[in-house]
């Protein structure tokens, strides 16, 4: 996955894609169906491009759009490597669970 140009994730139904996540951790862009998980993942765009369920030519397009503008591509997936090194962290998200259990113990 590291040396692809892009990823691109076409599942019909996703709670927390693993797949959209490695592909952000790896730099690389992304894009994926809006069923779920991938949503929550790419955000408003800034890190994949989210296309509609069940619509291949709408995943062409956004294919053809980052085969063809090399360098928003490239800057996507810088966006996205930054967003899954913060998002995705376990050092961080066990601080924030842990946080989390605090704050519900103290109340």
């Amino acid at each position: 996955m590291k040396s692809a140009d892009v990823v691109v994730y076409l599942s019909e139904s996703e709670a927390f894609s693993m797949v959209c996540r490695e592909a952000l951790t790896y730099g690389v862009p992304l894009v994926a169906s809006d069923c779920g998980g991938p949503r929550e993942i790419l955000g408003d765009g800034r890190f994949g491009l989210l296309v509609r369920n069940r619509d291949p030519g709408d995943a062409a397009e956004a294919m053809l759009k980052l085969a063809t503008n090399p360098a928003w591509a490239e800057d996507m997936g810088r966006r996205g490597a930054a967003h899954a090194r913060e998002s995705f962290n376990m050092i961080v998200s066990s601080r924030k669970l842990a946080n989390l259990y605090d704050e519900v113990m103290r109340s």
